[in-house]
């Protein structure tokens, strides 16, 4: 069983300080906040060791050629997948596999899995999806939109 973990405000405020600029130095976040850095210290190793959050990086996807950005959402066809014996996360699996995926979730409501791929141009993305994923068995049909504007918080 997963303990839960309870943040307070301090926490809260460590986070957001954290999630605007990783590299925020102890003594600034302290000088910030109000406590010593000891504090700041001790409250960072709780969260990265109860896995609140982890240091990751962001990219930047014009920079390394990947401009488009396309959410791609997939149905699946349920018979054709109990005939092959795969699964909804079979697919996903497969999917995330491909170059270019980001992510891929599986949902409910409109559609069965929604993909998130990073391509340099429209004619990558439709050789994505024509040769690889619209090729799978099991997927009957997909609806893609392409992201016009990205807002990051």
């Amino acid at each position: 069983m997963v303990k839960e973990f309870k943040l307070d405000k301090l926490d809260c405020e460590i986070i957001d300080i954290l999630e605007k600029d990783a590299k925020t130095k102890l003594h600034i976040i302290a000088k910030k906040l109000k406590v010593p850095v000891s504090t700041v210290h001790f409250r960072i190793q709780k969260l990265e060791s109860s896995s609140i959050f982890v240091n990751t990086i962001k990219k930047d996807f014009k920079k390394l050629g990947l401009g488009l950005k396309a959410q791609v959402v997939v149905y699946v066809n349920p018979k054709e997948l109990r005939a092959i014996k795969r699964t909804q996360v079979d697919l996903a699996k497969d999917i995330i596999r491909l170059n270019n995926v980001d992510n891929v979730d599986i949902i409910t409501g409109e559609g069965d899995l929604l993909i998130t791929l990073r391509t340099k141009d429209v004619d990558e993305l439709n050789n994505i999806l024509l040769n690889k994923i619209q090729s799978i068995d099991g997927i009957s049909n997909t609806r893609t939109l392409i992201v016009l504007q990205e807002i990051r918080k």
